[in-house]
């Protein structure tokens, strides 16, 4: 039971040093009627995903409200400016705010042309970028607008409204897979606050890939160190151009010189699943779980019907680490290992 209790505290451990900030690759653009061009940046899995304005008419106000306090004109029609607003979050009770400036160089148009329409977006001064820093409650929005009285305007359009019109526009049946594919929404929004879904630009992303690689290791079992080589067999199943899901095939090779007389080698097979927890395409963060079986079998190191259970997770590209656990039979003669793993091609 001690050895199962810690087997869990090890798991609930690699859970929580996979866990990775949000990077969000999909955008709901929102062309305002009053001129500004809103860039909300979101995650999506579902339809509910996009009901997220409401925050924004939340961030905004508080900005506004900060943005007074400093009694500053360092917003004028002559400099363009990129505005940061971040909501810091300490202790879950007490909140800060950061605003700063730098100059900017905006874009003097952006066009998207498709089949049917060609949108062309006039041009704005000014960037306001709305954000936080909390680990577990990302957000992030982009405003671009030219003068301080458009934002206010903004606070008087019905956000809850562009939020439900928005949540029926992306059907489940239509746009699940958008699910896997990063995109970007043009939407375009009126007087009274309703939407048109005018185009999903959707870029290329990876598609599924059967990897193959090989490497070499050490496990502590039984307080001795052994070692190892692998060759495994991996299909990676990418979402949002990132590599998500990985289900693995391997065969392993068990070096034990513990005897000066023998040098036996025990053969294991194994099959894992691992998720990556990172949706940043620059930094992976995974933790897997494998099941291994003893196929052949050399010396008394091992006895015959042995099994293991491991959890896993990459310090980076190349290596992994990860505690063990070894049966006999059917849940027998429980003892723990420590994995360490080498990809070498």
């Amino acid at each position: 039971m001690k050895r199962l209790i810690i087997y869990s505290i090890c798991l609930i451990a690699i859970l929580q040093n996979s866990y990775a900030s949000k990077v969000h690759q999909d955008t709901l653009i929102l062309k305002m009627p009053n001129g500004v061009m809103i860039e909300q940046l979101v995650h999506y899995r579902a339809p509910g995903d996009v009901k997220v304005f409401d925050k924004f008419q939340t961030y905004l106000s508080t900005f506004l409200e900060q943005f007074k306090k400093l009694e500053t004109d360092a917003i004028n029609d002559q400099q363009p400016m990129r505005i940061e607003f971040n909501n810091i979050v300490k202790h879950f009770t007490s909140k800060e705010y950061s605003i700063s400036f730098e100059d900017y160089k905006p874009k003097t148009k952006i066009t998207l042309v498709d089949t049917n329409n060609l949108h062309h977006i006039n041009q704005r001064i000014h960037l306001l970028v709305l954000s936080n820093n909390s680990k577990y409650n990302h957000y992030k929005a982009r405003v671009h607008f030219s003068d301080m009285s458009q934002l206010n305007k903004l606070l008087d359009y019905d956000f809850e409204k562009i939020n439900n019109e928005l949540a029926a526009s992306f059907k489940e049946e239509e746009y699940k897979f958008l699910k896997r594919k990063p995109f970007s929404s043009w939407i375009k929004v009126n007087d009274k606050s309703e939407t048109t879904l005018e185009y999903n630009q959707i870029p290329e992303h990876p598609t599924d890939v059967i990897q193959l690689s090989a490497g070499t290791g050490l496990q502590s079992i039984k307080s001795v160190w052994l070692g190892s080589f692998h060759a495994r067999m991996t299909l990676i199943l990418p979402r949002k151009m990132v590599d998500k899901h990985s289900f693995t095939f391997g065969y392993q090779w068990l070096y034990n010189f513990t005897s000066p007389s023998e040098k036996n080698i025990n053969e294991f097979i194994d099959v894992g699943y691992a998720f990556n927890f990172s949706d940043s395409p620059s930094k992976d963060k995974w933790a897997g779980i494998d099941i291994g079986f003893l196929i052949k079998r050399r010396g008394d190191f091992f006895d015959n019907n042995t099994f293991r259970l491991g959890l896993y997770t990459n310090l980076n590209k190349s290596v992994t680490v990860g505690p063990q656990m070894y049966f006999n039979d059917f849940f027998k003669n429980v003892y723990p290992g420590v994995n360490i793993n080498i990809a070498i091609l």
